[in-house]
């Protein structure tokens, strides 16, 4: 037996009815704690520290892609498109994050939340090229997305695109 549960044990009744009442009360106040209000998105919010900085870089270097993340994920099998389609419009749906841009008002800048709507997706077909050719092009094309830069001001914050290397093949950029 443990040393709390021996410790339980060797209580005398009033100990365990006064330790009960305060286990209840306890449970009690954490059942009236509220969580964390939703915020209204249809005002500006104030940037966190990681946004203020990421913002004020941007204004110093509106080409900066250092903070770009870019990956590249292979894709075997049979891929529905549409599926793909719909779990990125849902991922964007789901994480504000992703679809909030930064404005200055009276030069403060501010988050703005915009409404969810799909993820553009284009699609590069590679089936017609080699093997090597496909690899390259990927390669290509994962540097250039990696060299895009975000406007902060207009853009979401993910894109994505989709490599066809053959039927049963796909990147996802």
């Amino acid at each position: 037996m443990s040393d709390l549960a021996q410790r339980i044990a060797n209580l005398t009744p009033e100990q365990r009815a006064l330790l009960e009442q305060r286990l209840m009360q306890r449970d009690d106040s954490a059942d009236r704690r509220e969580g964390i209000p939703r915020r209204n998105t249809e005002e500006p919010a104030i940037l966190s520290f990681a946004q203020q900085r990421l913002w004020f870089l941007h204004q110093m270097e509106p080409d900066c892609v250092a903070y770009n993340i870019s990956k590249a994920a292979r894709i075997s099998g049979p891929l529905d498109r549409a599926v793909l389609q719909k779990t990125l419009d849902a991922l964007v749906e789901r994480h504000e994050v992703l679809r909030t841009k930064f404005e200055a008002i009276d030069g403060n800048p501010v988050q703005v939340i915009c409404p969810a709507g799909p993820v553009e997706l284009p699609v590069l077909d590679l089936t017609a090229y080699t093997p090597e050719q496909q690899e390259a092009e990927v390669e290509r094309q994962l540097v250039a997305e990696s060299s895009r830069p975000f406007d902060l001001s207009q853009d979401m914050m993910v894109r994505a695109s989709l490599i066809c290397l053959s039927p049963e093949e796909h990147v996802l950029l």
